[in-house]
């Protein structure tokens, strides 16, 4: 199965992690990852994951419009 809505993926990792943690116990995170990033508002696309790679830019854009506005 695979679910390409990333919202229904992350309640899947979350429901994964829940069974793991409450009813197995059968692992015990100790690290979670942490990334902040700053955008400009005129940069748009970019994926934030809770697992993996934490960013990514493969569908970033920028609107130039936008930017061109920004600078006024």
């Amino acid at each position: 199965m695979v679910e390409e809505d990333p919202k229904a993926r992350m309640e899947y990792l979350y429901e994964a992690e829940r069974i793991l943690i409450q009813e197995d116990m059968a692992i015990i995170p100790n690290y979670f990852r942490i990334a902040h990033w700053t955008y400009k508002e005129y940069l748009t696309g970019v994926v934030n994951r809770g697992v993996g790679a934490t960013t990514d830019f493969y569908f970033a854009d920028i609107d130039m419009e936008a930017k061109l506005a920004d600078k006024n």
